[in-house]
């Protein structure tokens, strides 16, 4: 019971963690990588895992998976995650 208990606060603090870690990472990393790859300076406003992490949790948190987008490449991203797009290599 006490592990269930904690097991749901950690996963209601989640979120904080979350907005913490990434303005943090934001900080270190300031630029879209993407817009970077293209020689443009664009500043990053979203965190976005490079591979998927589906269920897993340790690649959810790894920050070596982490990449700072700026909004549109964000959006094109994830509309391409949710299989909207289907050529994803125009991102």
């Amino acid at each position: 019971m006490f592990k269930e208990n904690l097991f749901k606060r950690y996963k209601q603090n989640e979120p904080i963690e979350w907005y913490r870690q990434t303005q943090f990472y934001l900080i270190l990393n300031p630029y879209c990588k993407i817009c970077l790859k293209k020689h443009k300076i664009v500043p990053a406003e979203k965190v976005s895992p490079i591979v998927k992490p589906a269920n897993n949790y340790n690649l959810f948190w790894d920050k070596a998976n982490w990449q700072g987008l700026c909004l549109y490449h964000y959006n094109r991203k994830k509309l391409s995650e949710n299989n909207f797009y289907k050529n994803t290599e125009t991102l």
